[in-house]
C-alpha cells in the first residue's frame, strides 16, 4: 500500500470522526481508518494477484492442496496457514479464507490442527502473512494473504539448487 493511500485514509477518517464526542471520537477514527485501509489493501492485493504476480517461476500451483503442501513443506502452523491461504488464492477458489477453510485444509492434509486456530491466525496477521478481509465470506470473518505472505510462500517454492 502506498504512503499516499495511507495518508488519504487517515485524512478521511479524521474528517469523518470530527463530529463525534470523546471517547467515541477515538473509537470512530480507529474503526473508519481500519475500514479504509482494509479496502485499499484488498483492492491493491487483488490488483497484484491479478496482474501476473504469482507462484515462483517454473512452479505451477497444483489443484490438489496435499500436493501443494508437499511442495511447500510447511514446518509450522504459521507456514501451513499461509500456504493454505496462498493455495486458495492461486488455485482460483477464492481470494479470502475463513477459519472453516483453514481447518478444512488441515483435514485434507491429514495433519493435526493447532489447539487454538484463532491464535495462529491472529499471530499470522501480526507477522504480516495475512490481513483482515474487507468483506465477510459466508457470514464469517475472513482473511486474505498479504503480498508479504505470498512472497514468503513463494520463497518456499523456489527450486532447490
Amino acid at each position: 500500500m502506498e504512503d499516499e493511500q495511507i495518508r488519504a485514509a487517515i485524512e478521511r477518517a479524521q474528517r469523518l470522526a470530527e463530529g463525534a464526542e470523546q471517547p467515541f471520537k477515538a473509537i470512530a477514527f480507529e474503526t473508519v481508518l481500519r475500514s479504509f485501509l482494509e479496502q485499499a489493501h484488498a483492492a491493491s492485493s487483488e490488483t497484484t494477484t491479478r496482474s501476473g504476480l504469482g507462484p515462483a517461476k517454473g512452479v505451477d500451483v497444483p489443484a490438489n492442496l496435499n500436493e501443494f503442501l508437499a511442495l511447500v513443506k510447511p514446518e509450522s502452523h504459521f507456514d501451513r496457514v499461509a500456504a493454505i491461504a496462498y493455495h486458495q488464492l492461486h488455485s482460483g477458489d477464492d481470494v479470502s479464507v475463513t477459519v472453516a477453510d483453514v481447518l478444512n485444509g488441515y483435514a485434507q492434509a491429514r495433519v493435526s490442527k493447532p489447539k487454538n486456530i484463532h491464535d495462529v491466525i491472529r499471530k499470522s496477521v501480526q507477522k504480516g502473512l495475512l490481513t483482515d478481509s474487507a468483506s465477510k465470506k459466508n457470514s464469517e470473518k475472513a482473511w486474505v494473504i498479504t503480498p508479504t505472505g505470498e512472497a514468503y510462500v513463494d520463497s518456499r517454492l523456489q527450486p532447490q539448487e
